[in-house]
């Protein structure tokens, strides 16, 4: 059977996708390869210790405590390691490399499908050049396979409601969505936001448009208004909404709803700026998938603003969007502007009124304004492996491990500012002094991580404790950590903490470590606080 014109046409442009995202595929791959040897970061590690746990003998086991966040991902990792024959670090991060170049890959072709090739290369672009992308696909985190998940799921539904799905494809994208988004959910609360973001979306973009054409819209809408307020009724009365809101603002630092406005603008200023604009010409070009993106980008922004804690990995999943949001935005603002400036040029005598000039006018302002974007130099920076925000490694603290060691052996208790540190780099701990996680422990000293199963600390009055009960013990910190809390608190303080009769301080360093050792000719204080601190600690102390 010969060919028709159009299954040509068909077979052409199939051919094109797929090399179109074989491209992007392999560019993010290679784009995001630079960090895999460098230095684990904090976060990270609670991943590299539990999964070495897993390896030995399927547990979660973390120190004295268990990491139970995430567990499929943690046993991936020490899948990973099992494949290396060792603790890699590369092999442990080749996952995210992976998933977040199944991202960029996925998202530039559907970006593609929905508003033609040049949005497919423009968000393409976005996606190779994107910083927190970058380094979150070379993190050992799951926030790559989270963005995946959620991504597959996100487009499952918006293909759920295409007009003129045939029955058996809509039972099959119910289906691949619930379980992209159910997996989803095992790795991110925030999935909740992005699955009430596609609720907004559906009941504004697909159910309110039908509802108002039925002849009973008006009892339908006051129908589904009162189920509505049955529904928030039940969840206030019951509690349910006082603990989502007490778990949705919890944080260590307090609230800062405008960090994502600075970290866009500064990023990706002059887009960032035009978003509204760019928003208003995608709804008028591309009115369905610009809806889409709109929704879920909104809806996300303003909910993760207003949350406890801010960062760029917590909004990874709804970027992709953003990015086509601003590609279709700028596919009808572009051609605008030429038309613009061909106009303004018409009247002046040539080589100034030809299209030449135009378009080399065009091209420095393009130029000009990819060039002023923070986002290019620090993508740039993290694909040829240097060190850039928002990228940052915990010190490697191997240099006072022979210091510590000697401490331990003659009954030294152990602080530390950091855990996962003392726990890679040293072999264990007795102490945390940090106010990281005091809030999910009610803010109680000397309450119990369940983490690593050992107490924390935040205030220079429990390390003082310590110090009267112990008449042996160090506290080992990083410069860095110093540095910020002579910044932020008072190092008067904190080294009062170590003014106790009878008490004498010694300090060292040892890489980027200080150690503040501390000595008492006694036995430790006699008294019931003594006591009490002593009873908290010692159980499970770091094994001498």
């Amino acid at each position: 059977m010969l060919r028709t014109e159009r299954h040509v046409t068909i077979l052409r442009a199939e051919h094109e996708a797929l090399l179109f995202t074989g491209f992007v595929l392999l560019a993010a791959v290679f784009g995001r390869l630079g960090h895999l040897q460098a230095a684990p970061g904090y976060d990270e590690l609670y991943h590299i210790l539990a999964a070495q746990s897993w390896l030995e003998d399927g547990s979660l086991r973390l120190y004295q405590g268990s990491y139970e966040r995430t567990p499929l991902y943690t046993a991936l990792i020490g899948w990973m390691f099992s494949l290396a024959g060792e603790p890699s670090l590369v092999m442990a991060r080749l996952p995210s490399v992976v998933f977040g170049a199944l991202t960029a890959a996925g998202a530039a072709l559907w970006s593609r499908r929905v508003g033609g090739s040049a949005v497919g290369w423009i968000v393409a672009l976005f996606l190779l050049f994107w910083p927190s992308g970058i380094q979150l696909s070379q993190t050992i985190r799951f926030y790559t396979l989270h963005g995946m998940l959620f991504f597959i799921g996100a487009i499952a539904v918006y293909q759920l409601f295409e007009p003129g799905q045939k029955t058996v494809a809509r039972l099959g994208l119910i289906g691949l969505a619930l379980a992209a988004l159910w997996f989803a959910n095992q790795f991110q609360d925030s999935t909740l936001v992005g699955v009430l973001a596609l609720a907004i979306w559906i009941a504004g973009f697909v159910a309110l448009p039908r509802i108002l054409q039925h002849k009973q819209r008006v009892a339908i809408l006051v129908v589904l208004t009162g189920l509505l307020l049955a529904a928030v009724t039940v969840a206030f009365s019951s509690g349910m909404l006082a603990s989502i809101w007490e778990k949705y603002t919890i944080s260590p630092w307090g609230r800062d709803i405008t960090a994502y406005h600075r970290v866009f603008s500064r990023f990706y200023p002059a887009i960032w700026s035009l978003t509204p604009f760019l928003a208003i010409l995608a709804l008028r070009s591309f009115p369905r998938p610009a809806g889409f993106c709109v929704t879920l980008v909104v809806v996300g922004l303003i909910v993760h603003s207003f949350a406890g804690v801010q960062n760029q990995r917590y909004v990874y999943y709804i970027s992709p969007f953003m990015f086509t949001l601003w590609a279709m935005g700028l596919l009808v603002l572009v051609p605008a502007l030429a038309d613009m400036l061909r106009r303004a040029l018409s009247g002046l005598p040539r080589p100034f009124s030809d299209g030449r000039a135009m378009r080399g006018i065009l091209v420095l302002a393009a130029g000009f304004a990819v060039l002023t974007q923070d986002a290019l130099p620090l993508s740039v920076k993290l694909m040829m492996g240097r060190v850039a925000v928002p990228l940052t490694r915990v010190a490697d603290w191997s240099d006072a491990r022979p210091t510590v060691e000697a401490l331990v052996e003659d009954g030294a208790l152990i602080v530390v500012n950091n855990e996962l540190s003392a726990l890679y780099y040293l072999g264990g701990f007795d102490v945390v002094f940090s106010n990281n996680w005091l809030p999910e422990m009610n803010e109680t000293e000397f309450a119990r991580d369940p983490r690593t199963g050992r107490p924390l600390i935040s205030d220079p009055e429990s390390l003082r404790a310590l110090v009267r009960a112990y008449p042996d013990g160090a506290f080992v910190v990083s410069g860095e950590w110093w540095k910020q809390w002579t910044k932020n608190n008072s190092i008067g303080a904190l080294l009062q903490a170590f003014d106790v009769p009878g008490v004498s301080l010694t300090t060292q360093s040892a890489g980027p470590v200080w150690i503040l050792h501390w000595r008492n000719t006694g036995h430790g204080a006699p008294d019931d606080a003594s006591r009490a601190v002593r009873a908290i600690v010692d159980p499970g102390k770091w094994t001498r």
